[in-house]
C-alpha cells in the first residue's frame, strides 16, 4: 500500500536527519521528510476520499485545525512589515506544521480503519532511533568535534557529545528518549534488552540535561502508575552512569555554572518573554521570531541567528511569543487533552510520552522539530483511539 511506503520512508528519512536536507528556503531549509510528509497526507486525503472511506477528525485534532487558523491570522502584521521572501520564508512554517498535522490525521486514520496498528507505529519509530543511536555512536568516533566544521554551517561546536544525523544532542535526544519510552513501556518483544540498552546508552552519550530529565520523567510517571519495580531500575542505571562517566557529573555540576549554556536559556526565555509582553493578543507572527529577533536587538547585527534564530528555547513561549495570548491558549488545551484523556481513561501511554516531551520542549523548541513533532501530533491524534 502506498500509504505504508510513504510512512515508512517517511521515518527512515527522520533517520538521515540534516542529510535529508533538499533545498535552503530563505533563512530556512527544505528537508526530504517535508516532502514525504506533505505526499503522505495530501495521499492520504485523497485515498480515503475515492475510496469513500469516511475521514474522521478526531477532537484532539480541533484545537490544532484551529491555531492553524490564529496562525494565518497573525500573519496580517508581518505583511506590512517584512519583505515578501521574509513572509513567504515565515509562512513556510505555518505550512511545515500544517502538512505534519494532516499527515498525522492521515495515520489516525489508518489507525480507526485497521489499514494500521499503532505497534507498527511504534515499530518504524524504534527501527529509526535505533539507526539514530548506532550513527551516533560512529559520529563519536569520526567526528567527535563539531568546532571543526565551517562556522558558516551555523552548528553549535559540542565535543565528544552524541548529535549523529541531527547535528543536535538536545533534540537527538528527544527522538532517543521517545522510542525508548515506547520500547520498555509499551512494546513487547524479545529484542527488547538489546534494542533498551542501545538506546539507552546512546541517550546517556548525548549529554543533554533536558533529554535525561525526559527520560526520568517518563520512568517516574511509569513506575508511580504502573510499575514500581521501574522506579527502582531507573534510580540504578542513574546511579550507576554518574558514577561511571565522569562527564555526567560535570554536565549536572554544571547547571550551577554562570557560563554554562543553562544561563542562554534564561536569556532565551527573557527575550521571549520580552517580545512576547509587546504582542499580547495575536503575537508578531507565526513565525516571524526569526525577523523580531533582530528587530529586538536579541540577534547580532548582520546576522540571523543561525539555526537557532527561527525559534526560542522554550516551545510554549515561542507559540505565546508568535501567534499570541489567543493561539498560546488554543495550543495549550490542544496539547493537554490527551494527557486529560490519559488520566480519564486510565491510558498512561499518552500521559508518559505528552508530558516528558512537553518538559524537555522548555529547554529546547523541540515540539516544532520535524521529526519530534510529526510523533507527538500522531500520539495526540491517538488519543481519539482511546475506548
Amino acid at each position: 500500500m502506498v500509504l505504508k511506503f510513504l510512512l515508512v520512508s517517511l521515518f527512515c528519512t527522520f533517520s538521515l536527519g540534516q542529510f535529508s536536507a533538499v533545498i535552503r528556503v530563505g533563512e530556512g531549509k527544505l528537508y526530504l521528510y517535508d516532502l514525504l510528509a506533505t505526499f503522505l497526507g495530501l495521499s492520504g486525503l485523497v485515498y480515503f476520499l475515492v475510496c469513500k472511506k469516511a475521514f474522521k477528525i478526531p477532537k484532539p485534532a480541533v484545537p490544532f485545525l484551529v491555531f492553524v487558523l490564529v496562525g494565518l491570522v497573525s500573519m496580517f502584521r508581518p505583511l506590512v512589515l517584512y519583505s515578501e521572501l521574509q513572509v513567504a520564508t515565515s509562512l513556510f512554517y505555518l505550512v511545515r506544521f500544517t502538512t505534519y498535522l494532516l499527515s498525522a490525521l492521515v495515520v489516525y486514520n489508518l489507525v480507526i480503519h485497521r489499514l494500521l496498528n499503532r505497534e507498527a507505529f511504534c515499530s518504524l519509530l524504534i527501527y529509526s532511533a535505533l539507526v539514530v543511536a548506532i550513527v551516533g555512536f560512529v559520529q563519536l568516533v569520526l567526528l567527535p568535534d563539531l568546532g571543526i566544521l565551517d562556522t558558516a554551517l551555523g552548528w553549535d561546536p559540542h565535543k565528544n557529545r552524541l548529535v549523529s544525523t541531527f547535528f543536535d544532542p538536545n533534540f537527538a535526544g528527544g527522538y532517543l528518549v521517545l522510542a525508548f519510552s515506547y520500547l520498555c513501556f509499551v512494546k513487547q518483544g524479545k529484542h527488547r534488552f538489546v534494542y533498551g540498552t542501545i538506546l539507552f546508552a546512546a541517550i546517556v552519550m548525548t549529554f543533554s540535561r533536558s533529554t535525561w530529565g525526559m527520560l526520568a520523567l517518563a520512568s517516574l510517571i511509569y513506575g508511580v502508575v504502573k510499575d514500581k519495580k521501574v522506579l527502582f531500575v531507573a534510580l540504578l542505571l542513574a546511579f550507576l552512569a554518574y558514577f561511571a562517566v565522569p562527564r555526567v557529573q560535570t554536565r549536572l555540576a554544571g547547571i550551577t555554572d554562570p557560563t554554562d549554556s543553562a544561563r542562554f536559556r534564561l536569556i532565551s526565555w527573557n527575550n521571549t518573554l520580552t517580545i512576547a509582553k509587546d504582542h499580547l493578543l495575536l503575537g508578531t507572527g507565526f513565525n516571524t521570531f526569526r525577523y523580531i529577533q533582530k528587530d529586538y536587538g536579541f540577534i547580532a547585527p548582520g546576522t540571523l541567528g543561525g539555526h537557532e534564530g527561527a525559534g526560542s528555547d522554550s516551545s510554549l513561549l515561542f507559540v505565546l511569543a508568535t501567534t499570541g495570548i489567543v493561539g498560546f491558549t488554543i495550543f495549550v488545551a490542544g496539547i493537554s487533552y490527551p494527557i486529560v484523556v490519559g488520566l480519564r481513561k486510565h491510558n498512561y501511554t499518552l500521559v508518559f510520552v505528552v508530558v516528558p516531551l512537553l518538559a524537555h520542549s522548555q529547554f529546547v523548541n523541540s515540539l516544532f522539530y520535524p521529526p519530534l513533532m510529526f510523533i507527538w501530533l500522531c500520539v495526540v491524534m491517538f488519543a481519539g483511539t482511546v475506548s
